[in-house]
């Protein structure tokens, strides 16, 4: 326990520089080091952090996504988007030709669930710096934090209170069904306590519609991810992804929660216009 206290005070030290200073590369550059880190953890995870064909372009997808989108992004989320999506296919269209031209020594089973974990993580944070580009960025990218870590903390408390039945006792045995409501009703009370200050102390009109459905859709989608995460963990019999921070283990399983919530906030925002 003191261990994980000390990582998330340093943790902290780390983030809230970076958050101040979001509107600049600085987080771009941030997510970047996220996304390789993730990266490099999933392919120690699937046995190919040594295998060269796959790493070298595994990471320069990972490098490159995040990144560019500081450099290429031009005001139009619809291109960029349209950019990822082209790369990711053609990082799927590489993965296939190793598969084919390994004579065998590649399994399809496991380049497939490579190339799925890969561009989950890595297009996880390109959205989270996509987010904060677009307007009123500044404050809607932080939704994806508070969703993510509300329902976490809110959903352990509910639980270890009021727990009594068992969400998914085969992938994590720990949460229970009181926990994941507990968790999503949090987050909802959180997402509007949000848009409350920044209509009355950040001049931001918000859409109180959008930030009550959000926060509970958000909530549910960042449950799925965390046990996405566990069930991953399971099948390739590991405790934690990595061990860069101590106690808390990689950066895949601080952020499980959140890297399906930001695509989703982008759609809900930039795709739906749900603001």
């Amino acid at each position: 326990m003191k261990q994980r206290i000390i990582t998330a005070l340093i943790g902290c030290l780390v983030l809230f520089p970076v958050l101040f200073f979001s509107g600049t590369i600085v987080f771009p550059i941030a997510c970047c080091l996220c996304s390789l880190v993730g990266a490099y953890e999933l392919l120690s995870c699937f046995g190919a952090k040594k295998r060269i064909r796959l790493a070298v372009p595994t990471y320069l997808y990972a490098l490159a996504l995040p990144l560019l989108s500081h450099f290429l992004w031009k005001e139009s989320t619809a291109y960029y988007v349209c950019f990822v999506s082209i790369v990711s296919f053609v990082l799927i269209l590489y993965y296939f030709g190793v598969c084919v031209f390994s004579r065998n020594h590649e399994r399809f089973a496991v380049l497939a669930q490579l190339a799925i974990s890969v561009i989950y993580v890595v297009v996880g944070f390109t959205t989270l710096a996509l987010l904060r580009r677009l307007d009123n960025g500044a404050y809607l990218f932080l939704l994806a934090f508070i969703g993510a870590w509300i329902t976490d903390i809110m959903a352990y408390f509910t639980g270890y209170f009021f727990g009594k039945h068992k969400l998914c006792p085969e992938i994590s045995p720990k949460k229970t069904v009181e926990g994941s409501i507990g968790g999503a009703l949090f987050c909802v009370l959180f997402f509007l306590l949000y848009a409350f200050i920044l209509q009355h102390f950040f001049s931001f009109a918000p859409n109180y519609l959008f930030f009550g459905i959000s926060g509970f859709v958000i909530s549910v989608i960042s449950q799925v991810g965390d046990l996405a995460a566990s069930v991953i963990k399971r099948e390739n019999n590991l405790k934690d992804f990595g061990n860069i921070l101590p106690g808390h283990g990689g950066i895949i399983d601080r952020f499980d929660s959140m890297l399906p919530v930001s695509p989703l906030l982008l759609f809900f925002v930039e795709l739906v216009r749900f603001i």
